[in-house]
């Protein structure tokens, strides 16, 4: 890898580059020190399993139902 290439990225805006590392439904996109962050809209909460989505009322009612039902 080019050094070049990494130091020219540290004052980009990652949330610009496509494809976007968030997914832009659910999630606001925000990026600092050349990291990118995504952070749940109004209305969603964190997934458990990624950092790049979030979920919303209706999966979290479905996942709820669907973990009772497999532990009954």
């Amino acid at each position: 890898m080019d050094l070049f290439h990494v130091v020219s990225l540290l004052g980009k805006n990652l949330c610009d580059i496509a494809p976007s590392p968030c997914e832009m439904e659910t999630t606001k996109c925000e990026s600092r020190n050349g990291l990118a962050f995504c952070f749940c809209k109004d209305d969603y909460i964190h997934n458990p399993y990624s950092n790049k989505s979030c979920l919303g009322n209706n999966c979290l009612t479905f996942l709820i139902f669907f973990i009772k039902k497999k532990t009954k």
